[in-house]
């Protein structure tokens, strides 16, 4: 049963940060780039599951956020026609407010206005939140200012897994899950048991891009399989790849 996670489409703060001066980070919508990425992202997914049929159905989770119901919504008008889809009404949708993006606190503001206050407290802000980051905690755990670390997303995700797997256990379907660029990276190294120490290696996909988790046949475990899909990236796998994305542990307790 394979787990597809999925980054939302360009939004108006990936392509203009100041928007968060006047829009709520769980209003923001796409932009018409993005309209365009998330209907393509419906072809390739179409394409993917051709190639890998799903056991039974597709259930797709997305945050609450409008960026990421607006790229389900896109993809969703390719999607829907799928034969092996048992719900009359179309693609089977779970939204969950577990899914949402983390939270930046002060640091959700940050860019420069030349010549003003908000100028030198985003100068601070960014200067502290590094200052901790390189020297005390490293990116995985550190937490902004009325914000969260990459563990708390990680933690609060927790409770979501529990739910996922009782779903998987009890009605074995394949699972496609719409979110955030940090909230992505947290659930694969929460669900797949990646160590921390990996963290501040990780790139973050671009929009539309999808990454794949999936049972490790040696371990019998869910395993990172990377991203197969990111247009950024030009990368389009319609197949699963042979083997999970290799971490050398050796470099931590060596």
């Amino acid at each position: 049963m394979t787990i597809l996670l999925v980054r939302h489409a360009e939004s108006a703060a990936n392509f203009d940060g100041k928007i968060y001066d006047t829009t709520a980070d769980h209003m923001i919508h796409l932009t018409e780039k993005g309209q365009q990425q998330a209907t393509e992202l419906g072809h390739f997914l179409k394409d993917w599951y051709a190639n890998n049929p799903p056991q039974k159905d597709v259930r797709a989770w997305c945050s609450p956020y409008k960026r990421t119901m607006l790229t389900l919504a896109g993809l969703k008008q390719t999607m829907d026609n799928w034969p092996w889809n048992k719900n009359k009404s179309g693609l089977d949708v779970q939204y969950d407010d577990r899914l949402r993006e983390r939270a930046w606190g002060l640091y959700s503001h940050y860019h420069y206005e030349q010549g003003t206050l908000l100028q030198k407290e985003n100068e601070f802000l960014h200067s502290h939140i590094n200052r901790i980051r390189n020297t005390e905690m490293g990116r995985y755990f550190v937490r902004p200012l009325g914000g969260e670390s990459m563990a708390d997303v990680a933690l609060r995700l927790h409770s979501f897994f529990h739910d996922l797997y009782f779903d998987m256990n009890n009605g074995n379907r394949d699972h496609m899950i719409v979110m955030h660029g940090m909230a992505i990276l947290a659930f694969v190294y929460a669900f797949a048991k990646i160590h921390p120490f990996f963290f501040d290696e990780e790139p973050i996909m671009g929009n539309t891009g999808v990454r794949l988790l999936d049972i490790n046949p040696a371990t019998g475990l869910y395993a990172d399989y990377g991203i197969i899909y990111d247009p950024e990236a030009n990368i389009y796998l319609l197949n699963k790849p042979e083997q999970p994305v290799f971490r050398d542990m050796s470099r931590i307790i060596g």
